[in-house]
């Protein structure tokens, strides 16, 4: 990711690409707040530290 980055920034070129967006979409980018859209990352890791970290659901989650 560093390499792609590194790259569109010496060819100038932009890195995000709104041109693509319609009206709604501006619209929801808006009106979403920060926590609102990092939700389901942070619902995801703390899932994973509880079922990595809690072995009762460990276990029971990866015997097969």
């Amino acid at each position: 990711m560093m390499v792609m980055l590194l790259y569109l920034k010496l060819r100038g070129l932009p890195i995000v690409d709104r041109s693509h967006l319609t009206a709604e979409d501006l619209r929801v980018e808006q009106q979403m707040s920060l926590p609102t859209a990092l939700s389901p990352w942070i619902i995801l890791i703390a899932a994973s530290f509880a079922i990595n970290f809690y072995p009762p659901w460990f276990d029971v989650l990866s015997s097969s």
